[in-house]
């Protein structure tokens, strides 16, 4: 048989009577009797992966119940209900299943912003999104937001050089009277 795997014997006591280290020195196996019993001194290397095992290495296995190699069955195909199912198809995992879920929320997230339709998923989007273009206008038209301030102060927003420049030259002025001119359709119906 061909090995599975490196199998290397560690250095310890066998449990094995002295009348059977004749069989540990034909294998060139360095050993010592200790307390009664065969004890291996340094480790040994019995298989080397992808090299048949010899004999000699499975009997020394085999008296050390060393059972370093597994049998199994390889998935080939699934018959139900008529088809042959493929092992990539049964071999789904709940990680996976999340992982292809969380694939088409997103999917569906930037749809729905690009179609500008509302959904679940696309709704805190558009929020932060017209957020973000109202704090962009008050910077360019050089009116602060109380809650600009507290963004400013949380993290650095890269403004435009000019819209620090007008900040800088412009004198505090006293605050206009509202006047009730239309601002057009801005907003749009609604």
């Amino acid at each position: 048989m061909i090995a599975q795997c490196d199998v290397i014997v560690p250095p310890g006591p066998t449990g094995m009577d002295p009348s059977a280290i004749s069989f540990f020195h034909a294998l060139q196996v360095t050993t010592k009797i200790n307390k009664g019993q065969i004890e291996i001194v340094k480790e040994f290397q019995v298989c080397i992966k992808g090299v048949e095992v010899n004999n000699s290495g499975a009997a020394l296995l085999k008296k050390l119940n060393i059972t370093p190699f597994e049998y199994g069955m390889e998935l080939i195909g699934v018959y139900s209900n008529g088809s042959i199912l493929t092992p990539d198809i049964v071999s789904i995992t709940p990680d996976s299943i999340v992982e292809r879920f969380q694939s088409a929320v997103n999917n569906i997230a930037a749809m729905s912003l690009q179609l500008n339709l509302p959904t679940a998923v696309s709704v805190p989007h558009m929020i932060a999104n017209a957020f973000k273009n109202v704090c962009a206008i008050s910077l360019e038209s050089g009116f602060e937001i109380e809650a600009m301030k507290n963004l400013s102060a949380a993290a650095p927003v890269a403004a435009p050089v000019q819209a620090e420049e007008k900040k800088v030259e412009a004198a505090p002025e006293e605050p206009e009277e509202e006047s009730d001119q239309s601002m057009g359709d801005l907003f749009g119906d609604f």
